[in-house]
């Protein structure tokens, strides 16, 4: 309603405002109209006074020229100059009447710039009085509206005055006289009984509903004999009632809902849940209402118990667990026959991430499960639930040196001068068994690999150890390796005896020819190896291991001792027999 007053209102402002553009416009048209005529009329007045003139001058020297005529007889001289005279007179007023019209015009210009400057004005002047008399009356509609609500209100608080001073008087004739404290009386009675009795049942009971979630079920009368198969965790709960019971039921928690197994034996069993400890004015609802049920007869079977580690990845990798004794052999199952039949191994689980420190550590309380042939848990019952395990602990490790093996080769003129490994030792935990055949760790050096200048600067380049998966740890995550170079010489071991490796039983060996059993060998590296190299530092072998009783070709291998060093044989196979002893 205040938005279409207010489009209202302004509607009405922009009609007057109109009006008075549009009078103001019509006597502004009205003025410029009366002017141009006036100027018109001026102008025709001014004609007509310079006609009469020019003719009364025209006509005077024809009277003194007819006189003269007949005086004088010269006629000619004088009609020459009125004529030049009446033409000047003539150009005169031409140009009288262009400058009269120009002047005409500028004078409308004027009119016309001075009349929208008054309209303008006056459109100002309007816009403002429309203002002011907008804003006395929005000030005169505000204070009678505030003045008839002024005058509301205190009819209103006159007239409930006056309702309290009649009902005070009712109130205290009633009390004063017995028989309106019988009515009375009787009255609260009757709609008292009304409400209690006569109303149903359905709306006796009303507010807002209440769900309660994941009430505990409890099972009472179960057998001990009988595996129950079905029965519920929890149950959701509805409640439906006055707000004062809802509130007491939900801030006390004194409710239970049950199953009642009593009198049930094995076979399919479908059983309704129950409650108690709630107001009986709460109508309830259980869900599920009711839920089927299976039971079985109880089997006990004894069963070994096995253990299982778990959790190895967890455990410090320096430990290693040598010896488990369990404080129980054998278990006790009881459950379902087909569970029962299920069971494959007992397993107590030893979480290895709980042992910490060296020696002999006691776990209590490791649990134990049955498993099926698929590697399920199997839901049985089983006595003792827990176990205690008696644990081993050690950590074995060993200091193994680092060993070079080289692959590739330099360019031709540079040799090995040296290698420095930093660290040159290995830490590492293994089990003993994994120690005792590791004594040493290589590392492969890739020659090709190396950037060799004429300069034979040292060349450093760092290795990632990586651990074998029989290995627990190694202490050491890097190793730094600095080559050193020289100038490459080179030196040829003759007569190097040939030896015989993985020779068949009951046979003996022997070279065709007694070239067959030595070899010439080619070394090459640094002058300061060679120098102390000798024919015991080199073996030369043939592997017989897949040959029989006869003449053989057989591929010569070299061992190099020295992995700074090269080594070219001079032949690459021998001739060998092969004969029973």
């Amino acid at each position: 309603m205040a938005k279409e007053k207010k489009s209202q209102e302004k509607n009405e402002i922009k009609e007057e405002v109109a009006k008075a553009f549009s009078e103001v416009s019509n006597e502004a048209v009205d003025t410029q109209e009366n002017k141009t005529t006036e100027n018109n009329k001026k102008e025709v007045k001014e004609e007509k006074v310079d006609t009469k003139k020019s003719e009364n001058k025209t006509k005077k020297p024809t009277k003194k020229s007819s006189s003269k005529k007949s005086a004088t007889k010269k006629p000619s001289t004088k009609k020459t100059k009125n004529t030049k005279k009446d033409s000047s007179k003539k150009a005169r007023s031409e140009k009288d009447k262009k400058k009269a019209l120009e002047l005409a015009v500028k004078e409308k210009k004027a009119a016309k710039k001075k009349s929208d400057r008054q309209i303008r004005k006056e459109m100002s002047q309007k816009r403002r009085e429309i203002k002011k008399r907008n804003r006395r009356q929005f000030k005169s509609i505000t204070k009678d509206f505030i003045d008839g609500v002024d005058l509301r209100i205190k009819r209103v608080d006159a007239f409930i005055k006056r309702i309290f001073s009649v009902f005070g008087l009712v109130i205290d004739k009633s009390i004063n006289s017995t028989r309106s404290l019988k009515i009375i009386a009787l009255c609260l009675a009757v709609s008292l009984y009304i409400f209690v009795v006569e109303v149903p049942e359905q709306n006796k009971i009303t507010g807002n509903p209440e769900m309660i979630y994941n009430v505990p079920v409890e099972v009472n009368n179960q057998d001990e004999l009988y595996v129950v198969e079905g029965l519920p965790e929890t149950a959701d709960m509805l409640l439906i009632g006055t707000m004062a019971d809802l509130l007491r039921a939900v801030n006390l928690k004194d409710y239970e809902v049950y199953i009642d197994l009593n009198g049930l034996g094995p076979g399919v069993h479908e059983v309704e849940l129950g409650y108690r400890n709630l107001v009986t004015d709460l109508r309830v609802e259980l869900k599920p209402e009711k839920v089927t049920l299976q039971i079985f007869k109880k089997v006990n079977d004894s069963l070994t118990l096995s253990k299982d580690v778990i959790n190895l990845d967890k455990k410090d990798p320096k430990l290693e667990l040598t010896d488990i004794k369990l404080d129980v052999d054998e278990v006790t199952v009881r459950g379902a026959d087909y569970q029962v039949e299920k069971i494959v191994g007992i397993k107590a689980l030893i979480d290895a991430s709980k042992i910490k420190n060296t020696g002999e550590v006691v776990l209590e309380d490791n649990q134990i499960i049955a498993y099926d042939s698929k590697g399920m848990p199997v839901e049985v019952e089983i006595f003792p639930k827990t176990v205690s395990a008696t644990i081993q602990v050690e950590a074995p490790f060993n200091v193994v040196p680092i060993i070079i093996t080289t692959v590739g080769e330099l360019p031709d003129g540079f040799a090995v001068e040296d290698f420095k490994i930093e660290p040159a030792n290995l830490t590492i935990y293994a089990p003993q068994d994994v120690l005792d055949e590791m004594t040493t760790y290589n590392i492969e050096v890739d020659l090709s690999d190396l950037d060799v200048n004429d300069n034979l600067d040292d060349i450093i380049k760092k290795f990632t150890i990586e651990r074998p998966s029989e290995v627990n740890q190694i202490l050491e995550e890097t190793v730094s390796i600095t080559t050193s170079f020289s100038n490459e010489t080179e030196v040829l071991l003759e007569n190097i005896t040939i030896n015989g490796i993985n020779v068949p039983n009951g046979l003996k060996v022997s070279g065709a020819t007694t070239e067959d059993v030595v070899v010439n060998v080619l070394v090459k590296g640094s002058s300061s190896i060679l120098s102390q190299i000798t024919r015991e530092d080199i073996i030369v072998e043939v592997d017989l291991a897949e040959f029989e009783a006869g003449e053989h070709q057989v591929d010569l291998i070299i061992s190099k001792k020295d992995s700074r060093l090269t080594y070219e044989l001079q032949k690459e196979k021998v001739t060998l027999i092969l004969e029973k002893e």
